[in-house]
């Protein structure tokens, strides 16, 4: 029997109320004894991609500016919001980083073998909207789920940079403090 893989993908800089929410959407969506697996992506080379579009938006959006957390830093976030906000939903989540799959397919389809289903929220994100045409684009499956919240991390990102606090209530509580630390704030 083929497991089916529900997977969560994005660069997680940083987690917010509206990734939890997307979370918490697909858990309440999908079979009860499925596990998403929440998928950090980074960035390990440039391959050109057919979807010129795609490409060139990810690769603006994995420049180093917009990316002020590692990998291990955000898995570390996602696992705190795991064992606090998500408790309830703790044994379901499966974080992992994974390559960009719009550049790194083959390895991605190794890692992620098995009938694949992407959950993209439906936030009013072009880039989230291409995200869905690539993968459809290789026949794969995509769910698009509506978000309560309309929160970017572009936003808290700048927020954070120009001593605004108003980012502290767009992130989950158990990790304030973490981000706080990791980003010298």
């Amino acid at each position: 029997m083929t497991r089916t893989l529900y997977i969560f993908p994005g660069r997680f800089q940083p987690l917010h109320n509206g990734h939890i929410d997307t979370i918490r959407t697909t858990l309440s969506t999908i079979p009860k004894g499925d596990k998403l697996i929440i998928a950090v992506i980074i960035n390990t080379q440039t391959n050109e991609n057919p979807i010129k579009e795609f490409e060139n938006i990810a690769k603006e959006k994995h420049k180093p500016d917009r990316n002020p957390l590692t990998s291990t830093d955000r898995l570390t976030l996602i696992n705190l919001c795991c064992q606090n906000e998500l408790k309830e939903h703790q044994q379901r989540i499966l974080p992992i980083i994974l390559p960009r799959p719009e550049t790194n397919w083959d390895i991605a389809t190794k890692i992620l073998e098995g009938n694949r289903v992407w959950v993209i929220p439906n936030s009013g994100d072009r880039f989230d909207d291409l995200k869905e045409v690539f993968f459809k684009s290789l026949n794969e499956t995509v769910i698009r789920l509506k978000s309560s919240k309309a929160i970017t991390a572009t936003y808290i990102r700048a927020s954070i940079k120009q001593g605004n606090k108003d980012w502290e209530k767009l992130v989950p509580v158990s990790i304030i403090n973490e981000l706080r630390f990791m980003l010298n704030v």
